[in-house]
């Protein structure tokens, strides 16, 4: 199904690469300036390689995978509706949007190629569809942009305007300052996937879209402020974070297969499961505020992550990570082990490219912490942490 305008990318996009390395690459995004780049050994240890002052401030909308002749594409849309703190909002807007592009060699070094004007606001979370397209979630505007698709390089995106579709905006009132949260898809289905983008105003939804039309052509209502949607490499299950409610939901999805041709699902998906994603279910709420849930490349285990401020200086207990065993028929989950990051804004996770450790940046413990993960039960042990002002976002590759 994909024509000659269309690109596709290499399999696993993003994901796990073809031979394993005893190093991996680890690129953080911050509220500053700065982006950083940082090694995992096979041990676990982080160490500072570079940084990088070419990609605006706010880098929130990250993307990190594999592109040919040993280098890694970095796709990265700066939030222009983020303070230095952290939130967001119309009142923070500054500046445009970028989407920008880059080459991440295998010694850390970063190049830039392209650079595009967003005409959406607030760009908060970013993907690259397989076909080549890069989605940004923008958090003010309410909108989805996509961009491209991508050159043969892999890397570079066209320049002109016509390059960039935008979503109608969405209807639901901002919460928080804003409505768009998170765009994602189905790796299973590859370039046939349909867009998942989960929109965190009052009313929340997740809204299916065509990448190369942008047009919504399915809406699934959330019963409350969902941030995050995670989908299972083999189930028809898909892991939905509930900000307000502290908990990761477990919904019935569907498989590739499972769409109708007009993008309406052949059976409705449905909420099975609510997990908290703290201890105790801590009350008030405003103490457990989940920002992501990662799965292992099998589906075996999931990690979720949380905060428990927003504000330097504020009072309360440090942010836990949630470890989850996953039902390998339902899909369920069922707790693990908490372990504690040290910080309290817990903002993003990832899973190294070969599921040795989970990577977690904090908005407000200023770092980034590498978790040596048991492949069998799925528990962490917190292994090395290293410093960088206010980090937002974490992406990794394994050349």
């Amino acid at each position: 199904g994909c024509g000659a305008s269309c690109l596709a990318l290499p399999q696993n996009i993003g994901m796990k690469s073809a031979e394993a390395s005893s190093k991996t690459l680890v690129v953080i995004g911050t509220f500053t300036e700065t982006l950083h780049v940082f090694s995992l050994d096979g041990e676990g240890t982080l160490t500072p390689l570079t940084t990088s002052t070419d990609f605006g401030t706010n880098h929130e909308a990250i993307t990190l995978f594999n592109a040919p002749k040993e280098t890694a594409t970095l796709v990265l849309g700066n939030n222009n509706g983020a303070s230095s703190s952290g939130l967001s909002g119309p009142e923070y807007l500054s500046g445009d949007a970028h989407v920008r592009t880059a080459r991440l060699s295998t010694t850390g070094t970063l190049e830039v190629v392209s650079d595009v004007v967003l005409s959406g606001q607030g760009p908060i979370h970013s993907c690259v569809h397989p076909s080549g397209i890069v989605a940004t979630a923008n958090y003010i505007g309410g909108t989805v942009d996509l961009v491209g698709p991508m050159e043969s390089d892999y890397v570079s995106l066209p320049t002109t305007d016509k390059g960039i579709i935008s979503t109608e905006q969405v209807k639901s009132e901002p919460e928080f300052g804003g409505t768009m949260h998170m765009v994602t898809y189905d790796e299973s289905a590859g370039t046939k996937s349909l867009l998942f983008a989960v929109n965190a105003g009052n009313p929340s939804t997740v809204d299916v879209i065509v990448p190369t039309t942008g047009k919504v052509v399915y809406t699934v209502p959330m019963p409350t402020r969902a941030r995050r949607l995670t989908l299972h490499p083999v189930l028809p299950i898909a892991y939905i974070v509930y900000e307000k409610e502290g908990v990761v939901a477990t919904w019935t999805w569907l498989s590739a297969d499972g769409w109708n041709e007009d993008g309406s699902p052949k059976t409705t998906p449905k909420e099975i499961q609510k997990c908290t994603a703290a201890p105790d279910s801590p009350s008030p709420p405003e103490v457990n505020i989940p920002t992501n849930f990662v799965l292992d490349a099998s589906g075996e285990f999931g990690y979720s992550t949380t905060r428990t401020a927003f504000v330097h200086g504020s009072p309360g207990p440090t942010a836990k990570i949630g470890v989850f065993k996953v039902d390998q028929v339902d899909g369920t989950l069922s707790l693990v082990q908490w372990v504690d990051t040290g910080g309290w804004n817990t903002r993003d996770c990832v899973l190294s490219p070969n599921d040795h450790a989970l990577l977690t940046v904090d908005v407000l413990g200023h770092t980034l912490t590498s978790f040596v993960r048991d492949p069998e039960s799925g528990k962490l042990e917190k292994k090395s942490v290293v410093g960088a002002t206010s980090p937002t976002s974490v992406a990794a590759w394994m050349p």
